[in-house]
């Protein structure tokens, strides 16, 4: 074989040496993305639930991508998961495929860079001469799978507003690897500085998604500790370099606290650490230290259902605790110091079990320390964490079974994984609707209010009044003084003419709360329809000064001023409205109507044309401005407005008499005929279906 052969053999054999070694690095990953396709593969259609609402579908901030200084006014802190937000909003509106593929494409990631992680510690020093290495791609594996398919994983990825716990989570591991492969390198300053530059990105990116990464320099200064030397840790500091490497990370918790200080200023302290009214009624005022010994019981409930994940609930019935010496408190307490003592015990002899158990205990920190937060317990606060649990369980695993009985752990651990996606798969069937998802909640919390209130709310949206208004009852019953509920269920009455009876549930509501702008917004809605106008705006006013961006109220009272020929102050109503929601439809519309009253067709067109540029199947908008183009004498172009107001409602009669009207006007008697004829037709099928509701 001459020299030119050998060659060509010699390149083929290093060609197929690297496929093989990058097939080798890339079928754990794609083990772990392929079993998180199929076990959120029923999540794709789930809708938004509790607090997508607010942050997602009715928040304006982040309704227009290119207004970038909108979302980060929002909450800056946050500022990258909203970002991801918007961009959802931007493709997809309020279709919720698109953020559900996200969510789960953040996770899978965030596994991966946990499989990646796992991967990383077996490389340092700590690690190199451990038996346990010899194993370190099947553990790795074992841990990203087991971080994928977790149930109680579904609350931070099926849940689309909890994006920002996985997000962050993901930007936590990345920050760390990198840093850890930045660590490892050895003989190129270069590479490593890319590795530390891209760590520092991440975590700052992480912190910039949520407050959970106030950790990440405490986590790179535990793995500095636990992992990067193989021999005592006083032997950090015998080197300038490797305090460098520990201290450096400590400045990036300023980041944080930092940003607080800048919106809260001279409140901050008492932001932060303050009292706030707990989520259960009956519960006293959350300080620091009532929230604390409450965590102690929060966490034991974690850990149980970290090993045990069934009845999970977005929303636990958990009473704070009062005083550190009750019997559950305290023993919850004994048994995390044990933990914890056990932790730093084994620490010499068992690294990844003790690091897997302070790194649950660091991580959980944040939400489960001094700061009140009115939740005292919810799932997706394990997101992070569960890193720390994935490798404690699993090296606890291999230091049981050992060598001698590793080949039995293969289909133990094969059982645990189907198990826990199975769960996964039906815990995420619990989250397709409001209806399915505080159906569970009433279930499992049967003496909580919320949940009532919220199924409730569901089924009125739904059309489904009386069974709403007995969830609401329901709610006002184990709460007295839910005013949200009074709010709903006066809404509910007025919707169904009896209007007395709303304005009794509104003024209740204002008896518990005299600064609840809804209750005053809707108590004016149902004195508007009495015709008590003066007075209906007064609670208007009132509204929005307790609110002062509270469109629906600036629109309300400018209708009302409208209709008392106070054109000038109901244009200045419509404009805050606008304001405040550049895309309010109803505001657009309404001002293009009081524009038209005072002859100034051009400002109505245009308040048109704007509503249009939000909403381009707005019935209303073609209406208004065919009514306008009509007054101009242009019927041609009306003709055009009302046409498309009728293919967006064909069963419109007022549309159907305009259309009449302009066309007899144009002179084309045979379609003035057909929509005059359509309009009678459809009053008569109208005036049918009210006789048939009367016979019932």
């Amino acid at each position: 074989m001459n020299n030119k052969s050998q060659k060509k053999e010699t390149s083929k054999a290093v060609s197929k040496n690297q496929f093989i070694l990058i097939l080798s690095l890339l079928y754990s990953p794609l083990i772990i993305c392929i079993l998180g396709i199929i076990i959120y593969s029923n999540s794709f259609d789930c809708s938004f639930h509790f607090d997508d609402i607010g942050n997602i579908i009715q928040n304006r901030n982040i309704h227009d991508i290119s207004n970038l200084r909108a979302i980060w006014n929002f909450v800056s802190r946050r500022f990258i998961g909203n970002i991801t937000f918007a961009l959802n909003y931007h493709f997809n509106r309020i279709d919720v495929f698109g953020y559900h593929l996200v969510n789960l494409l953040i996770h899978m990631c965030a596994s991966v860079f946990a499989w990646w992680l796992t991967l990383l510690i077996f490389s340092t020093p700590a690690m190199q001469r451990r038996k346990i290495t010899k194993h370190r791609k099947i553990i790795a594996l074992w841990v990203g799978l087991l971080f994928v398919s977790h149930p109680l994983q579904t609350q931070a990825v099926t849940y689309i507003i909890q994006r920002l716990a996985s997000l962050s989570t993901m930007f936590y591991l990345a920050s760390l690897a990198l840093y850890l492969k930045g660590r490892l390198v050895k003989g190129s300053t270069f590479r490593s500085a890319v590795f530390f530059a891209g760590s520092a990105i991440a975590g700052l990116m992480g912190m910039l998604t949520k407050e959970i990464v106030f950790t990440l320099p405490l986590a790179i200064i535990l793995f500095e500790a636990g992992f990067m030397h193989a021999g005592k840790i006083k032997e950090i500091f015998k080197s300038r370099m490797q305090l460098l490497y520990m201290m450096l990370p400590l400045f990036f918790t300023l980041f944080i606290p930092g940003m607080l200080m800048l919106k809260y200023k001279a409140g901050f302290i008492t932001k932060i650490f303050g009292t706030i009214p707990s989520q259960r009624p009956e519960d006293p005022l959350l300080s620091c230290g009532i929230y604390l010994i409450t965590q102690f019981r929060a966490i034991v409930t974690y850990i149980r259902l970290l090993f045990l994940p069934i009845n999970q609930n977005i929303d636990y019935d958990f009473p704070a605790s009062l005083n550190f010496f009750e019997l559950p408190t305290f023993l919850s307490f004994l048994l995390l110091v044990t933990i914890l003592a056990f932790a730093v015990w084994i620490f010499p002899r068992r690294r990844l079990v003790s690091i897997g158990i302070i790194w649950f205990f660091l991580t959980i920190s944040v939400e489960s320390s001094i700061k009140p937060i009115r939740n005292v317990i919810f799932e997706h606060r394990l997101y992070l964490p569960m890193f720390g649990f994935c490798l404690f369980f699993v090296s606890s695993l291999y230091n049981i079974a050992r060598e001698k009985y590793l080949k039995a752990l293969i289909p133990l651990f094969i059982v645990i994984i189907c198990v826990n996606s199975f769960l996964t798969y039906e815990r995420n069937k619990v989250w397709k609707d409001d209806i399915s998802l505080w159906s569970d909640v009433i279930k499992k919390s049967p003496d909580k209010a919320r949940g009532y209130f919220n199924l409730g709310s569901a089924l009125h949206q739904l059309g489904k009044s009386e069974e709403a208004k007995y969830y609401y009852i329901q709610a006002i019953q184990l709460n007295p003084d839910y005013v949200l509920a009074y709010n709903n269920l006066g809404i509910l009455h007025v919707s169904q003419g009896r209007n007395d009876e709303g304005m009794q549930l509104f003024k209740k509501a204002l008896s518990i709360d005299p600064a609840d702008a809804r209750a005053h917004n809707n108590l004016g809605n149902a004195l508007r329809l009495q015709g008590k106008t003066d007075e209906a705006i007064e609670h208007f006013r009132k509204a929005i000064r307790l609110e002062y961006d509270f469109v629906q109220a600036y629109n309300n009272l400018g209708t009302l001023l409208m209709g008392q020929g106070k054109t000038d102050e109901a244009i200045s109503a419509f404009k805050a409205a606008i304001r405040f929601a550049p895309d309010y439809i109803d505001a657009y519309n309404n001002r293009a109507r009081a524009y038209l009253s005072k002859g100034d067709y051009d400002s109505a067109l245009e308040n048109i044309r704007n509503a249009l540029e939000y909403d381009k199947d707005s019935e209303q908008a073609y209406l208004t401005m065919g009514n306008i183009l009509i007054t101009q004498g242009k019927n041609e172009e009306a003709l055009v407005q009302l046409r498309n107001a009728l293919r967006i409602k064909p069963d419109n009669i007022d549309t159907h008499i305009k259309l009449s009207d302009v066309y007899r006007s144009l002179g084309k008697t045979i379609e003035a005929k057909a929509h005059k004829d359509e309009a009678f037709r459809i009053l008569g099928k109208v005036s049918g279906n009210m006789e048939k509701n009367d016979i019932r």
